[in-house]
């Protein structure tokens, strides 16, 4: 693909995924969970206009999800005008009948901000995949409202991209990838299956890379690998690295790494995402322990809970909200792939596991989490979205992009081949060539011709055997 048709396809992606938000800020209606997280997103707004600091260490109004996503909000709304607050509710209410405005609309404006920004982060490592994701229903609108999905969706798939450009040895994109999984962790505790999917393809390589454990914690010597050299030169060719830094890029598989170096690597990386995870929960400041406890019990109380026993969603609950768009709403969606989507991404699971395993494990980690955890609310998807177009790009690349091509080509070179068989059977002859013995007269009646320089008449040389006649009277 050439630089130009993939910067047009990354600029496209990006127009979809803002056009469709957009159109889902204005037009969907108050959700479940938006009154909660906007008067949240109000308490936070009201402590930034008068300077109080130090109440970020005792807000976080419904403390079971940490408080990043709901900061964002009350930063987008802290230069409007203060309304009064929104009421307390059970988190079992109907969804408000109506939110103050203009609030309403700059905390979803900032979510559906992120969203774009996911679809650009995918669509830098594959185009066609942003694109899939730019149009996912679900992803439109879970990160068109007040909730707490987009800007985890957004950093956990930063994360694994940042780790697929480091190649587990370019130290600076590591620590950006520890940061980014710190600030999941902040975000919405659910998403951070993304990290356990890149510490256990970091393992993974490290072992393959060295043919047993043994040998990964002595060898001094990492070989190199197809997957992670392939993952990061797709990333360095979108970010414009000349072909000598992939080149230099592409060393690091193979240059010298110590048991402590690689090892080394993964505290770093773990040690950052707890830092940041912590100063972006301030939270947990004045007593970290009980209160990252009571958020964290309070999920498996609720998951048995009669709100979620009375939802009577099945086991596979999951995967009937990936095989269908959206069913609310009707008019807000434009494109409704969503089926589509996911049957294209079985068929490229084969091409992720070989090109992106990490991507392949993040996907069958958090399937089987969904599966397997009570509460299946459809927001939870998100978790898997980013993964699964880039299935889906990958299996449409195979089923029909690559198939249409070849046929093509074949076409092309068919064609080419009897049009140069012709050129040469048939030369070009010019009336000069002609002699004029063969040149024909064409009468104007007809359009018969008839070689009339060529017509001998052998009048000359007839004889007529005369002499040799007999009557047959004579012979009476």
């Amino acid at each position: 693909m050439s630089f130009v048709v993939r910067l047009l396809l990354i600029t496209l992606a990006v127009v979809l995924a803002l056009g469709l938000r957009l159109r889902a800020v204005q037009m969907l209606p108050v959700d479940y969970d938006e009154d909660d997280y906007l008067r949240a997103a109000q308490q936070y707004a009201a402590a930034i206009q008068h300077g109080e600091w130090n109440a970020f260490t005792e807000l976080n109004y419904r403390s079971e999800h940490p408080p990043l996503s709901k900061i964002v909000y009350g930063v987008a709304i802290a230069p409007l005008k203060p309304v009064p607050e929104i009421p307390d509710q059970p988190t079992t209410a109907s969804p408000a009948l109506r939110l103050p405005q203009p609030h309403l609309l700059f905390a979803r404006l900032s979510g559906a901000f992120f969203g774009v920004l996911t679809a650009l982060a995918l669509a830098l490592l594959n185009p066609l995949a942003g694109i899939l994701l730019a149009l996912n229903t679900w992803t439109i609108k879970y990160s068109s409202q007040v909730m707490l999905e987009a800007i985890p969706a957004f950093t956990s798939l930063a994360c694994v991209l940042a780790y697929m450009k480091s190649q587990r040895r370019d130290l600076f994109w590591l620590a950006l990838s520890g940061i980014l999984l710190g600030l999941t962790a902040a975000s919405k505790y659910m998403y951070c299956v993304a990290g356990v999917a890149v510490l256990a393809d970091w393992l993974w390589q490290e072992k393959s890379a060295r043919g047993s454990w043994r040998n990964a914690l002595t060898a001094r010597h990492v070989e190199g690998t197809e997957t992670s050299r392939s993952a990061a030169q797709d990333l360095s060719g979108v970010c414009h690295i000349e072909r000598s830094e992939i080149s230099r890029s592409a060393r690091y598989d193979s240059s010298p790494l110590t048991r402590t170096a690689w090892i080394g690597r993964i505290a770093l990386w773990g040690a950052l995402a707890l830092l940041f995870f912590a100063l972006a929960d301030p939270y947990l400041w004045h007593d970290p322990f009980n209160r990252l406890r009571e958020s964290l019990f309070y999920h498996g109380d609720y998951a048995s809970s009669q709100a979620v026993r009375d939802a009577g969603f099945p086991m596979w609950q999951p995967f009937v909200w990936l095989f269908g768009s959206v069913p609310w709403h009707p008019g807000v969606f434009l494109f409704t792939f969503d089926l589509f989507v996911t049957v294209f991404a079985f068929f490229g699971l084969q091409r992720l596991w070989q090109k992106y395993r990490v991507m392949a494990l993040w996907l069958a980690f958090m399937l089987a989490f969904l599966l397997v955890w009570p509460t299946k609310w459809p927001q939870y998807i998100l978790t898997v979205t980013a993964p699964v177009s880039l299935a889906a790009a990958l299996g449409i690349q195979a089923t029909l992009l690559e198939p249409i091509a070849y046929r093509v080509s074949r076409i092309a070179n068919r064609v080419s081949r009897i049009a140069c068989r012709v050129s040469h059977d048939r030369p070009t002859i010019r009336p000069t060539d002609v002699p004029p013995e063969r040149l024909y007269v064409k009468p104007a009646t007809s359009n018969f011709q008839f070689p009339i320089s060529n017509l001998q008449f052998p009048i000359s040389n007839f004889q007529f055997p005369t002499s040799n006649l007999q009557s047959p009277i004579s012979n009476l």
